[in-house]
């Protein structure tokens, strides 16, 4: 059985050389400032560069990536107008005066607005976000529950095999089972469980 190795995906999605989505994405939403649907159609042309990866595949304004647990189809329209993720000037000047303290700690991190350099867009701050959850889960001993989609429908008497199989496949479950089968899984005790 092969083993999926998902950094060439978080290759594809992060990498900056060669440029991958976010930072395609910042490039298209960086040079077409007024028109989305140009900024999208920028992406398009851009993120055709990646077809080069065996995990991507461009299909006219969407396009598909092959993550570890399947394909996911991502719709581009609108994408790069959502990765701007501006907050006007004025809105944040208003709050930034307000003596509520609440109202400012909203907005913690404003950008500096005598800055030159380009305001962090959504990909930016997923990124981030991502990449410091990684930073705490590796600081941590994490306990999983894995679960299992019977179905797309969201029905709870069907039960897609393949479907199934497949995130049996690519959650380790097998693995797993097979660490279990060999005598080396660890139980915590029931009361101990319930306590945590």
């Amino acid at each position: 059985m092969t083993v999926f190795d998902n950094a060439i995906v978080c290759e594809l999605i992060e990498g900056k050389r060669p440029a991958g989505i976010f930072a395609t994405l910042n490039d298209a939403t960086a040079t077409a400032h007024a028109d989305p649907s140009a900024a999208d159609n920028s992406f398009i042309q851009r993120s055709n560069m990646l077809s080069a990866n065996p995990n991507f595949e461009p299909r006219g304004n969407k396009f598909l990536i092959k993550h570890y647990a399947g394909d996911v189809m991502y719709n581009v329209a609108g994408m790069t107008d959502k990765n701007k993720d501006t907050l006007i000037k004025d809105i944040l000047d208003l709050i930034d005066g307000s003596k509520d303290k609440f109202l400012q700690t909203l907005f913690p991190d404003r950008p500096d607005p005598d800055s030159k350099k380009r305001p962090p867009t959504a990909g930016d701050k997923i990124r981030s976000s991502a990449n410091d959850l990684v930073t705490n889960l590796m600081r941590c001993q994490p306990h999983y529950i894995r679960t299992i989609k019977p179905n797309q429908n969201r029905s709870p008497s069907e039960y897609d095999d393949k479907a199934i199989l497949h995130q049996i496949k690519y959650l380790g479950l097998q693995e797993n089972i097979r660490v279990r089968r060999a005598g080396f899984a660890y139980r915590a005790e029931f009361q101990k469980m319930i306590q945590r």
